[in-house]
């Protein structure tokens, strides 16, 4: 499984719309971030198919050296094609991927993008998780929320 370039550039613009900050990143930074994920063993790269098997998003999730060691997993990035939102198919990968990695898992939310909120809570509940608000926060963005959730394996 890996990122594709035009994805996670469609995936920035959008990110740029909220955070004027990330509209500076060029194709490059891009290309380098991409291959960087798909390159690194502390780093799984979910891709979002939908039933035909067509790639229309990616999830990326990092292990716990990369972010904060109090977590297993850091949930870092998840995009879907706009036109394929809101039909399950993210939850679908996430909770699958969830269901075989137990443990502590963090996630940035962009502040007030309560779409977001609402899916990775109902992601969480699915799974069975319990929010922990015992853990510090090793990111430094005003502009991002940091959760953190256990997850057991059922």
């Amino acid at each position: 499984m890996a990122i594709e370039c035009y994805q996670y550039k469609k995936y920035i613009d959008e990110l740029a719309k909220i955070e004027p900050s990330l509209s500076d990143m060029t194709y490059k930074d891009i290309v380098g971030l991409v291959f960087d994920y798909n390159n690194d063993p502390n780093v799984y790269v979910l891709d979002v198919k939908e039933d035909n098997g067509m790639n229309v998003g990616f999830i990326v999730i990092l292990n716990n050296t990369m972010t904060n060691p109090c977590v297993d997993y850091h949930i870092d990035q998840c995009y879907v094609n706009h036109l394929y939102r809101r039909n399950g198919l993210a939850k679908r990968t996430i909770v699958r991927f969830i269901n075989e990695h137990s443990g502590t898992y963090s996630l940035d939310i962009l502040k007030g993008n309560d779409v977001a909120e609402k899916f990775w809570k109902s992601v969480f509940d699915e799974v069975g998780a319990v929010k922990r608000d015992d853990i510090p926060d090793y990111r430094d963005y005003d502009w991002l929320t940091t959760t953190n959730w256990n997850v057991y394996t059922k």
